[in-house]
């Protein structure tokens, strides 16, 4: 009985495959042109977003050059404020350690 009511829809399941089918023909060449302006829009905004990238390298390199002269700038001050700031820090390591012990 069940396969009686199978057989009896077998046609119309057919039918609606073969409309799905030809549903998707129908949209193909315009899923195909979306996809090809897609591709196209995805290149072009590839490209002005490295142009982009590459208008502000000078201003980059600039800035990591002044970075790194300041950098330079403040290391001598740096260094002498460690070595005044070494005999505090080891006086109070040996305190902590000693505490520890």
């Amino acid at each position: 009985e069940f396969n009686d009511t199978l057989r009896a829809f077998a046609p119309a399941g057919e039918l609606f495959n073969a409309s799905i089918t030809e549903t998707l023909r129908a949209f193909a060449p315009a899923a195909e042109a979306a996809a090809e302006r897609f591709r196209t829009d995805a290149e072009r905004l590839g490209a002005e977003f490295n142009d982009t990238l590459r208008a502000f390298a000078p201003a980059g390199e600039l800035f990591n050059a002044s970075i790194t002269e300041t950098l330079r700038a403040f290391a001598p001050a740096a260094e002498a404020a460690a070595e005044r700031f070494r005999p505090d820090a080891e006086r109070l390591g040996g305190e902590f350690n000693d505490t520890l012990r």
